[in-house]
């Protein structure tokens, strides 16, 4: 089985960058908002317990 070219390989380059890299950033930023949103609900939960 030939090698596939250099030219072949850079093309699937943005195919990979769509469909693995960014749905993989995607959920990475949206779970660290998640985590800072579910922080700041324990937070409260902890000041309304104290009061």
């Amino acid at each position: 089985m030939p090698n596939p070219s250099l030219e072949e390989n850079l093309l699937e380059i943005p195919d990979y960058i769509e469909s693995v890299l960014l749905p993989g950033c995607i959920i990475s930023v949206k779970a660290i908002f998640d985590a800072e949103e579910n922080a700041l609900t324990i937070q409260k939960l902890l000041t309304n317990i104290k009061e």
